[in-house]
């Protein structure tokens, strides 16, 4: 996955898109709050990668393989507004524990 700067697109245009969880470490937290996605990378996960997150069926959070260890990308951008009834992802009370939760999947052994 290589990353372009035109890769940044407005996916809120109608109404921001949903984080999903589709893998640890995004299982299991609470999504009631919503948390919302309004500007994204389009981007295609490389083979071999764990999709942990998507937006709008498309990857928001992943982590692969590399070298001696592990490397992840958050593919969401913390800009844009979101309507009411629905949570910024970087508002989201879960964000930090997903976080937390990718950083220990990457330094596990």
């Amino acid at each position: 996955m290589t990353l372009h700067r035109n890769d940044l697109e407005f996916v809120g245009e109608a109404k921001p898109v949903r984080l999903t969880p589709t893998d640890k470490p995004a299982r299991g937290l609470n999504y009631r709050a919503k948390p919302v996605v309004v500007w994204q990378h389009n981007v295609t996960a490389k083979p071999g990668a764990t999709v942990v997150a998507t937006a709008g069926g498309k990857p928001a959070i992943v982590y692969a393989a590399h070298g001696k260890g592990k490397v992840a990308a958050v593919l969401v951008a913390p800009l844009g507004e979101v309507p009411y009834g629905a949570t910024a992802f970087w508002d989201w009370p879960d964000w930090s524990k997903l976080m937390q939760g990718l950083i220990q999947t990457l330094t596990a052994e």
